[in-house]
């Protein structure tokens, strides 16, 4: 086993050493540009793959301190989100500004951040121009439609209001308009710890 692989390992286990250990965020996530390169390098890898239709349902375990790479699939076309988490890094204002800077990215049909500006993002690419051929028949469009984002963005801005609910947080996002659904499952730490023990 190499250095690299363990190091990871232990990194996981600390999560089991029972007090004294803060977890904090995961770093990365907290940027769209970030977000946005992750999301379309794998996308991008599934497109070389054969995969040319976009995944209904996507989901992501550990999101860390944004939701900004659910955010980026559900802008791409996507109907269902899904972010799984035991602690809760998101922070709903940082999930805003990442989603409205997504939005712009898109739009514009950004070139994907690249080794330079990420250099520990995988997959790598041969190239980092906007991927084109994955979004035919005008898609994205369609998909970045003022009011599809609008309503997108006003369910974030639920989520804060649901999350003062609950102790234990089962957020759910279910945008109508678009028979689309977000979810973000996540336990208090108290909870969690009775869960590990």
């Amino acid at each position: 086993m190499n250095k690299k692989t363990i190091r990871k390992i232990l990194g996981g286990f600390k999560s089991y050493v029972p007090g004294g250990v803060s977890i904090h965020g995961t770093g990365g996530t907290d940027s769209a540009r970030y977000c946005y390169t992750i999301w379309l390098r794998h996308l991008s890898i599934l497109y070389q793959n054969g995969f040319s239709k976009m995944f209904n349902t996507i989901a992501e375990l550990g999101p860390g301190d944004s939701i900004g790479t659910g955010l980026a699939g559900l802008l791409s076309g996507s109907e269902k989100f899904y972010a799984l988490d035991v602690i809760e890094h998101t922070d709903i204002k940082k999930n805003i500004s990442i989603f409205d800077e997504l939005v712009s990215l898109f739009a514009n049909h950004s070139t994907l951040p690249d080794d330079n500006e990420f250099p520990r993002a995988v997959p790598r690419l041969d190239s980092y121009n906007f991927p084109s051929e994955i979004f035919v028949n005008n898609d994205l469009e369609k998909f970045l439609d003022k009011s599809r984002i609008k309503s997108l963005r006003n369910e974030l801005i639920d989520i804060e209001k649901q999350k003062k609910l609950f102790s234990i947080c089962v957020h759910g996002m279910i945008l109508k308009l678009l028979k689309t659904t977000l979810w973000i499952w996540c336990f208090h730490k108290q909870f969690w710890s009775m869960l590990r023990i």
